[in-house]
């Protein structure tokens, strides 16, 4: 158990970590002694390696002693100590990264990622791996969540799914990513090899999307980096950039406007949000053929939950990507000294309606 002792003048908070960069929302016992020492129990032992949310902070915390916890858990409650007292920003801990595409860092912060043998290329606006009290306290007002500022190794994944098996879109004419984050990579991927396929941008339509407004439009951002145009009032019709926050109450879409394929990567960990996503799926996905192609790992068994959420609901199929690149990328992750089987071995569901 870890025991946490906190000295504060007045503070309500709920905290909400990722466990290994697994996100747990942590059963905690508080009491306030006549001292006024804030006393905080975890009733599972942990070492926290992002944090991530912090919701309704109050005044700030004076004093931090921690008691029965290693160097490493230490130094982390340190930053997010000075976190709290607005001493510094919380930079967040660079992931496992999957390292699919060779990229090439470019003038003002851009980042290209060359696709391979086909010589194209997409180009993201690199983020800081940062972020503020104040961003977070914004976000958690409007109800979504922040990890969408940084660019997940699943996303990776997901654009390297989708450009190997590029056969299974290339006649789609609608296709959509949500919780694209800040870079869409997989929604930008994925249009590029449709322009060279079909010469056409008529033939097909992106529509990339992320509940989070800062993501949103960084999204845009990205997407004018990709296709530069001289007037962006006139937007271009194969591609587009919005905020779009799942909703358990949301609308059915009409038939022609519903998609072939949604693609979604490492959107499952927030358990409230699971309902509503599987909402959304079924008032936008095409009835006919229409299905959803999500990456993820399990963070703490949240994708096994989101799994029998699904049931009577939507068909839920696991299946194998197998690609010798991906397979040697794994073994090679498998020996780090990083890696963790909950959140870096990724399973791949295909999702359909029921018939």
């Amino acid at each position: 158990m870890l025991h946490v002792q906190i000295q504060i003048l007045k503070m309500q908070f709920t905290l909400q970590f990722y466990e290994s960069n697994i996100f747990k929302k942590f059963t905690c016992q508080f009491s306030l002694q006549k001292n006024n020492n804030f006393q905080l129990f975890f009733f599972q032992q942990f070492q926290f390696n992002i944090f991530m949310n912090i919701m309704n902070i109050q005044d700030k915390v004076e004093q931090t002693t921690i008691q029965q916890s290693q160097p490493k858990t230490k130094k982390l409650w340190g930053k997010l100590k000075n976190f709290l007292l607005k001493k510094d920003e919380f930079n967040l801990k660079e992931q496992l990264y999957l390292n699919i595409f060779p990229q090439l860092l470019l003038e003002n912060d851009i980042i290209q990622y060359n696709l391979g043998k086909d010589n194209l290329q997409v180009f993201i606006q690199k983020q800081r791996a940062a972020i503020s009290l104040e961003q977070i306290k914004k976000y958690n007002e409007a109800k979504v969540d922040s990890t969408g500022v940084s660019l997940w190794p699943a996303e990776e994944l997901l654009a390297y799914y989708c450009i190997r098996n590029f056969e299974q879109f290339k006649n789609m004419k609608r296709i959509a990513e949500y919780g694209a984050g800040y870079s869409g990579l997989a929604g930008l991927a994925l249009s590029k090899y449709l322009l060279q396929n079909t010469q056409d941008d008529s033939n097909f339509y992106i529509d990339i999307s992320d509940g989070n407004e800062e993501c949103a439009f960084l999204l845009q951002k990205n997407i004018e980096l990709n296709y530069p145009v001289k007037d962006f009032s006139q937007p271009l019709k194969f591609i587009s950039s919005r905020q779009y926050i799942w909703d358990e109450n949301g609308i059915e879409l009409e038939e022609k406007d519903k998609f072939d394929c949604i693609i979604i990567a490492d959107c499952l960990f927030f358990r409230n949000f699971h309902q509503a996503l599987i909402k959304t799926l079924l008032n936008n996905m095409s009835k006919s053929d229409g299905y959803c192609i999500i990456i993820a790992p399990s963070r703490g068994g949240t994708l096994q939950e989101f799994i029998q959420k699904c049931q009577g609901q939507l068909n839920v199929e696991q299946f194998q990507f197998e690609d010798e690149t991906y397979k040697n990328i794994s073994s090679k992750c498998k020996n780090s000294s990083e890696y963790n089987q909950d959140t870096h071995e990724y399973f791949f569901l295909k999702l359909q309606h029921i018939k």
